[in-house]
């Protein structure tokens, strides 16, 4: 499978629209691909049980809100689904509250099999078409755009306490910004980056699961790197 994110457009009402592009490479068919909503939000189009028909001419039933494997939009085909390289543009509008910086995206294929990827949003100017955004395969595959050179982050899976070692920004003032898998921000804090690991504490009864870190200073660097929290 491979996701492209397209575009993300604004309106006058500050209302985003997404556009993805889902290639199924495999020879089973796509079953369903459903994209994450933020919590008690549904998507202001296209809308519930209605028939999306995407660019390409493929219809799908949708499902706005849609509950599992989460949250999500879901769009069902009601003929045959992608495979063999066909490929689908998905459209859909959330309101201004639910601006979102990354975008959880499941596809189900034929025989219970599932892919999914965490498309990054944050540097994505509205309008602006990425070239580097493209996922392929059953897990997160923005690695290379979200890895540093510079920040590390340790240990990493964590148990929500973890150290930065900011040591490459020495004498900067560093924002750090921690973001959930639906774009949610969990935590902010900041810290003058010195050449000892400074150390990161998630708030009490954050969930396991995997973290977006962005690190930012007052130079104008910034990274992104990704946090597996276990418990």
């Amino acid at each position: 499978m491979k996701y492209e994110l397209l575009s993300v457009t604004q309106d006058p009402g500050k209302n985003k629209t997404y556009r993805i592009r889902v290639t199924n490479n495999c020879s089973r068919e796509m079953i369903y691909t459903a994209f994450q909503l933020p919590s008690a939000i549904t998507a202001m189009s296209p809308a519930n049980n209605s028939i999306y028909t995407s660019p390409e001419g493929t219809a799908y039933l949708v499902r706005n809100p849609n509950y599992a494997p989460f949250y999500s939009v879901r769009f069902r085909p009601t003929g045959t689904g992608l495979a063999n390289g066909a490929t689908s543009v998905f459209r859909y509008t959330l309101p201004a509250q639910a601006d979102v910086d990354y975008i959880h995206v499941i596809s189900r294929l034929f025989e219970q099999q599932y892919y999914e990827a965490y498309l990054n949003t944050y540097y994505c100017p509205v309008g602006v078409t990425p070239t580097d955004n493209l996922t392929d395969g059953s897990e997160d595959r923005t690695e290379e755009e979200l890895s540093s050179d510079q920040v590390l982050l340790f240990p990493n899976p964590s148990d929500g306490l973890f150290y930065a070692d900011l040591s490459a920004w020495e004498g900067t003032e560093v924002t750090i910004q921690i973001y959930d898998s639906r774009g949610q921000r969990v935590l902010h804090t900041g810290t003058r980056a010195g050449d000892a690991p400074h150390i990161v504490t998630m708030p009490t009864g954050t969930p396991a699961g995997l973290y977006f870190v962005e690190l930012s200073n007052d130079d104008g660097e910034k990274e992104v790197v990704k946090m597996v929290v276990e418990r």
